[in-house]
């Protein structure tokens, strides 16, 4: 199935900003020549991005979680998919050390492998079935008590944003498979459980279907099949 991954995962020592690959090009962090602790941090990631499903994962250091879904993700109303893990991964990934913006105090090279090395985690949207997307982003935030179609992309709940360019179509007559989506929950879970002395030992993955253009009207909807999220250790 297609599956759209960060950017920054096959450019461990080049590049830390999430963005959105096919996955075939996560081939290219094997020609990068990576201390042992990235490599074996990148084997983990990668061990969860190669499977079409996590309960397949069997990496040391990768615990993993699932929720099925039956409801679909509108712009009057949006999805919440929850999804039951351990306050323990969750406090991980919530209390991860950043790497400092100050290179004075720490050298470029080391502020690569802290951004690598540290525990993350991974959402992944499973066979997504979506209608109408043409002029429709979908936004998805985790634990929005307040999310509408109103909430920016700069609320500290935000995750990220995807869309889908035609519709699921055919190929000789067979259908096209339905496309799956993976997303970094890292920087979201800091930003919303970093403060957090007993955060919840559940994550609500929401999806907020919004126009393209403000102007316009979306009428997009999606449908994940589940809702995996994977904790990798450090």
């Amino acid at each position: 199935m297609p599956l759209f991954l960060p950017e920054w995962l096959p450019r461990l020592v080049e590049d830390f900003e999430p963005r959105q690959l096919h996955v075939g090009q996560i081939a290219v962090a094997q020609t990068l020549q990576l201390k042992p602790g990235l490599v074996a941090q990148h084997d983990k990631i990668r061990s969860i991005y190669e499977k079409p499903n996590l309960a397949e994962v069997q990496a040391t250091g990768v615990t993993t979680y699932f929720a099925q879904n039956t409801q679909t993700a509108t712009p009057a109303k949006y999805l919440e998919v929850p999804v039951e893990v351990t306050v323990s991964s969750v406090k991980a990934v919530a209390n991860r050390q950043s790497p400092s913006s100050g290179l004075e105090t720490l050298s470029l090279e080391k502020a690569r492998t802290l951004a690598a090395s540290g525990p993350r985690a991974y959402a992944f949207l499973r066979d997504v079935d979506y209608a109408q997307q043409e002029n429709t982003e979908y936004r998805v935030f985790i634990d929005c008590d307040y999310l509408s179609p109103e909430t920016p992309i700069t609320d500290r709940h935000y995750v990220g944003s995807f869309g889908f360019f035609g519709g699921h179509g055919s190929h000789a007559g067979k259908g096209s498979p339905k496309p799956s989506i993976a997303l970094d929950l890292t920087s979201a879970i800091q930003r919303v459980y970093g403060s957090v002395a007993d955060p919840s030992g559940r994550i609500r993955l929401q999806v907020q279907p919004v126009p393209l253009r403000p102007k316009d009207k979306a009428d997009g909807t999606a449908k994940p099949s589940k809702v995996e999220i994977a904790f990798v250790s450090a």
